[in-house]
């Protein structure tokens, strides 16, 4: 009996030993589950960090794009505007050349006729000049 309880005692210790490596198992394999899922969230966690990453990168270029865009539109208005007014100067420039031109083409023409009156005054003058002087030499006669 005593060797029965033996061999049971064997049996027992070899069933506390199966079950504490099974045990050992399921723990490995529950510490390997573990590790996974710890694997599958850091790997999760980089991935959305590295797509936070290129969505503030995309978010930056298409703000640089914009800002690029809208100083190129300044720039393009800032030119046509300094070109409206180049524009609006030469022909302000032009309007008074062109009044010149004429305030010299009208005091040309005073001028003209002002000689025009005194030529024609002096010749009045000469004609009754003559005129007085052929009626004295008329008198004298």
């Amino acid at each position: 009996a005593k060797y029965q309880g033996h061999t049971e005692c064997e049996r027992a210790f070899k069933a506390a030993a199966e079950a504490t490596r099974r045990a050992e198992a399921l723990a490995t394999e529950a510490a390997k589950r573990a590790a996974d899922e710890e694997r599958r969230a850091a790997v999760a966690a980089a991935l959305e960090e590295k797509r936070r990453a290129i969505a503030a990168e995309t978010a930056a270029k298409l703000a640089a794009d914009r800002a690029a865009a809208e100083a190129a539109q300044r720039a393009r208005t800032a030119e046509r505007s300094s070109a409206e007014a180049a524009e609006r100067e030469a022909q302000r420039e032009a309007l008074a050349a062109c009044k010149a031109d004429e305030a010299a083409a009208a005091r040309q023409r005073e001028e003209a006729a002002a000689r025009r009156a005194r030529e024609e005054e002096a010749k009045r003058l000469v004609r009754v000049e003559e005129q007085k002087a052929a009626k004295k030499a008329a008198k004298e006669k």
